[in-house]
């Protein structure tokens, strides 16, 4: 919508928002590696709390698919967690919990990533702006050594 446009506009003019679209430009290599075991971890723990629930509950499991489950599971691990279906086994709620534990940790490694390039952007930033200070004091003659 149109609100939605002069926000977009009105963020290009803040330097922090350019700052942060840099690093994420920046990151996108380096994400690829989490992105591929978030894939990973999704597939491996949906399969496996599926085959357990399965096993367990029989007829009577939340869980009616394999991408039901990665479902679930895309949403536990990046700690959304909208609780509208959740697994009802023993064996299912240990690997949930366990789920959950490994996605929190996983969580810091993009978070990593793209935090460390803003640092790095931004102290290039300050550099800049202090360069253009010491220019604009030698250019004026009022900088005394």
């Amino acid at each position: 919508s149109l609100k939605m446009i002069r926000l977009m506009k009105l963020a290009r003019q803040y330097s922090g928002a350019t700052i942060l679209a840099k690093a994420l430009f920046i990151s996108i290599d380096a994400l690829m590696v989490p992105m591929f075991f978030l894939l990973v971890m999704v597939t491996v723990f949906a399969s496996t709390i599926y085959y357990a629930e399965s096993l367990e509950m029989g007829g009577n499991s939340a869980f009616e698919s394999v991408p039901q489950t990665m479902w679930f599971m895309l949403v536990t691990i990046t700690t959304v967690g909208y609780g509208d279906i959740y697994p009802e086994s023993v064996a299912g709620k240990w690997l949930t919990a366990f789920a959950m534990i490994f996605g929190i940790i996983f969580l810091s490694m993009p978070i990593a990533i793209v935090g460390g390039n803003f640092v790095h952007i931004w102290e290039e930033k300050e550099k800049v702006i202090y360069i253009e200070y010491l220019r604009s004091h030698f250019q004026k003659g009022l900088m005394k050594i």
